[in-house]
């Protein structure tokens, strides 16, 4: 009897644990063998979605809702900015919107598509939404490498180059080469005797293709003339070029007559009111962005002092705003540049104004 209840008498109960051990290391095997097919199957598809015929996939697909979402948070766009997005994504069938605004330029012929079927029907209100969208995407995606040698400057670019407090001279970029730069003189150069003289160091500031200011320190080579008689200076290259605060909002450069009268703010029910006086002066509109301008004036007016502008302020239409004189300066040629700010102005002169600034309406 003793024999039979030894420790090898094969029991059920030492069966069914060497039983559940078996299981376990069968279920274990299964498991390892699941897992390594899933993570072969995740290599695979990461594999895929790299390849060249997976992007070129994805690039061709339709722009879903999904992917206007993604580049709205990215450019922080808002409800009606988003909604016109969508909306041209729709119109135009655009591939998938996440590639395609990487490409912004060729995107921007889309936008100014847009822009010109709004301009038919006067549609002002999204006119001024597209605008924003675009500065917004353009923001996030334009792709300007930035400029630290003179050497990448683009020929056509126009410098300033300022000497007497308030006047700048407008220096055309003719030639960009290996040896150096080669700008056209303007008259207002020679007429108000400041050519800089040979091998002194000058400063000229200038924007780049996506509107950032730039400020460069060359030195002037030497002088020639050009073609049509005029006189050109040849300034060495230089790595002295430092980026400046980017204006809010473009500008357009501009010289053409303007009228200009007076302003008396009153408070009327809690808002402003201005009364515009019958008197007009003459004077020149010098430049002109969305946000203010510049007059070139013989009168001696004090800032903060408000002002009613008449001219053409895209170059073709006059139009008309009223601001405020936040400095004035007085130039060498004892005439008077006026810096406004825009405190009233239609939303149909800020639109053909930024259509010009943008290269919309040119």
């Amino acid at each position: 009897m003793g024999a039979l209840l030894g420790t090898n008498s094969g029991s059920p109960l030492d069966a069914r644990a060497g039983g559940d051990w078996t299981i376990w290391i069968v279920l274990f095997l299964v498991l390892l063998v699941i897992i390594i097919g899933v993570f072969s199957i995740y290599k695979q598809v990461v594999k895929y979605k790299s390849s060249p015929a997976y992007l070129e996939k994805q690039k061709k697909r339709p722009t879903s809702k999904e992917d206007v979402s993604v580049i709205s948070q990215e450019s922080e766009l808002s409800k009606e900015e988003t909604s016109l997005l969508w909306e041209i994504c729709k119109e135009h069938r655009t591939p998938n919107l996440r590639f395609a605004v990487k490409e912004i330029d060729e995107f921007d012929s889309v936008l100014k598509e847009k822009f010109q079927n709004y301009n038919e029907s006067s549609d002002e209100q999204r006119k001024s939404i597209l605008f924003a969208l675009r500065r917004k995407l353009m923001k996030t995606y334009k792709q300007v490498p930035i400029i630290k040698n003179s050497k990448i400057i683009e020929e056509g670019t126009t410098f300033s180059y300022t000497v007497s407090k308030g006047f700048h001279h407008k220096l055309t970029l003719l030639e960009n080469t290996p040896d150096g730069m080669v700008f056209g003189v303007p008259k207002s150069v020679e007429q108000m005797k400041e050519m800089p003289e040979a091998l002194s160091k000058i400063t000229l500031i200038f924007e780049a293709q996506d509107g950032a200011p730039y400020e460069i320190e060359t030195r002037v080579m030497r002088f020639q003339t050009g073609k049509d008689d005029g006189k050109q200076i040849i300034t060495m290259h230089t790595d002295k070029v430092v980026p400046l605060q980017k204006r809010l909002a473009e500008r357009i450069e501009l010289q053409l007559p303007c009228k200009f009268s007076s302003v008396k703010a009153k408070q009327v029910a809690g808002k402003t009111d201005y009364d515009v006086g019958e008197k007009e002066h003459d004077g020149t509109l010098e430049d002109v962005s969305t946000g203010g301008c510049r007059i070139i004036t013989e009168l001696a007016i004090k800032p903060e002092q408000y002002i009613f502008i008449k001219g053409a302020m895209n170059r073709k239409v006059e139009d008309s705003a009223i601001g405020q004189i936040v400095r004035t300066t007085k130039r060498a040629d004892s005439v008077y540049v006026l810096h406004v700010r825009f405190l009233k102005i239609d939303l149909a002169v800020t639109n053909r104004i930024q259509a010009v600034a943008v290269g919309y309406d040119v």
